[in-house]
């Protein structure tokens, strides 16, 4: 093999457990977006400014996926 010459290799980025690390991923996704509500629910009912200002910070998130 010349110095210049690429060694053999391959672009498969997935894994193994590809489908494991997705559902978690998910799963992760839907925890986020429950607290989300959970928050801004609890700060409307407690008038709390600090739970409505983490729920709607969070608000963008779930979205993004």
């Amino acid at each position: 093999m010349s110095p210049n010459a690429a060694a053999p290799h391959d672009h498969v980025f997935l894994g193994e457990n590809h489908a494991r690390n997705e559902r978690r991923t998910w799963a992760v996704i839907a925890l986020t977006a429950t607290m989300m509500v959970a928050e801004i629910t609890a700060g409307t009912i407690y008038g709390s400014m600090a739970l409505l200002a983490d729920g709607w910070h969070m608000s963008p998130m779930p979205r993004r996926f």
